[in-house]
């Protein structure tokens, strides 16, 4: 509920800052604020995650970005709001955010019998694809019926269901009350690392995942420039809730099924599928090719995405989840700043002038390599398109290498799960029946 309120207010604010300030980089500044706070807050959340009780950290999460929401809700009933307002509060709302991911996961963990981790982990990628298919459609139909201040209002009042919920659940807890580690933040930062360094197959798995999404991200930058460049903005919209769909229909898929019974094979199997395809369909300029290959590439995704999660769930110590699961997001989350940039850079003044016409391509390549415009054609968006498959390639050839490393494939057989895991939720009876794993969200 509240990740759906919360979409609907991100998209409404992103629209008014750009309507408001008519500025590109006013909108840049934006999504910076909202990225930045959590990566480099992320090592001291997660060690409070594991200092803390995983319910308390989650309520301070979502209180936390509520209070923000709420401030950013009366600036504008009250027609005070300004563009760094909206910067400052998404500030504040992403250190509260940086709690929140990694202390849900860690508390899958404690509701969810380990064999069950890929179907709860599959329910998790059918929220998002949710969210990801109604969210934009709603939040524009809202706002032009009823006005921002009352998607401001709906977000809040998730926020209050979210939280309630949170309060009366039954969510067991990790710590002994009569003792304390002794250990400073910093020390348990560094104790994390060495308990990672321990398990470098983990190690080596974070940084593929790392590799693909890099790709990944780069894509996604990508995707509008390629379309727009054979189709108009109407089809550009299809083609994005086709993906949003293609989402909602594998975390649908990785809800029922659960995942292969050794998960690495369900991380490196449909990784590679989605880079097959990602190299294959921007090929034919074409909306329907184009929407059929995001649509398998994103119902591919929650399979990997899943397959991974229940990795670190099952072999990481829970007393060290909130910490690692922390790093683990903020790894993921530095290359896709890294990937927005390299992309934009080499799109703008390597790729597109280069695909524009055979002449430049003839001139610069020397006239080699010119099958690459009979392949894939001139015109705008071309050279982006060249690029996306590019992306695929070097995506497709990093888990092919994974594949061969042995460390990585036999993860599930060579590095044992964390039993503990499981005793602790025995001792403490789990959770009342009839709680729902999914109200945390």
């Amino acid at each position: 509920m509240s990740l759906l309120g919360t979409s609907l207010t991100n998209f409404g604010l992103s629209v008014w800052v750009y309507e408001e300030a008519g500025s590109v980089m006013d909108f840049t500044l934006v999504a910076i604020a909202g990225a930045l706070p959590t990566l480099f807050f992320s090592p001291i959340a997660g060690a409070l995650i594991d200092r803390w009780p995983r319910k308390i950290t989650l309520v301070i999460g979502q209180t936390g970005s509520a209070l923000c929401t709420l401030v950013g809700a009366s600036l504008y009933w009250f027609d005070m709001l300004a563009v760094w307002h909206i910067i400052a509060l998404v500030t504040v709302s992403a250190v509260f955010m940086a709690f929140l991911r990694p202390g849900f996961m860690a508390t899958i963990t404690l509701l969810v019998n380990k064999n069950d981790l890929g179907k709860a982990n599959g329910a998790l990628a059918t929220t998002f694809g949710i969210v990801q298919l109604i969210a934009p459609a709603l939040a524009g139909a809202l706002i032009h019926w009823i006005g921002l201040q009352w998607v401001f209002a709906i977000n809040l009042a998730t926020f209050v269901i979210g939280i309630v919920t949170l309060l009366v659940a039954a969510i067991p807890s990790i710590h002994d009350k009569n003792k304390t580690s002794g250990q400073s933040i910093i020390q348990e930062i560094k104790d994390a690392w060495i308990y990672l360094r321990g398990k470098p197959a983990l190690l080596m798995l974070l940084g593929l995942t790392a590799a693909v999404n890099f790709n990944l991200a780069a894509i996604q930058v990508l995707v509008i420039p390629v379309v727009l460049g054979f189709a108009n903005k109407a089809e550009l919209g299809v083609v994005m809730s086709v993906g949003g769909a293609g989402m909602l229909f594998g975390g649908i898929f990785m809800m029922a099924w659960g995942g292969p019974k050794q998960n690495i094979n369900g991380v490196l199997y449909s990784g590679l599928v989605i880079a097959l395809l990602i190299m294959l369909f921007p090929i034919i300029p074409s909306t329907y090719v184009f929407a059929a290959g995001v649509f398998f590439a994103m119902a591919a995704y929650p399979v990997f995405m899943a397959c991974s999660q229940s990795i670190w769930q099952r072999k990481v110590d829970i007393s060290m989840q909130g910490r690692l699961f922390s790093f683990r997001n903020m790894v993921i989350g530095v290359v896709a700043p890294l990937a927005y940039v390299s992309s934009g850079f080499l799109a703008d003044y390597i790729f597109e002038p280069l695909l524009l016409d055979a002449n430049a391509l003839s001139a610069f390549l020397s006239g080699r390599f010119l099958w690459l415009g009979e392949l894939y054609g001139y015109g705008p968006g071309r050279g982006v398109a060249v690029m996306v498959s590019l992306y695929g390639l070097v995506c497709f050839v990093c888990l092919l290498i994974g594949r061969m490393h042995k460390g990585i494939r036999n993860i599930d057989i060579d590095l044992p799960d964390v039993e503990g895991n499981d005793s602790l939720k025995d001792e403490q009876g789990r959770v009342a029946n009839g709680v729902d794993n999914g109200a945390v969200v």
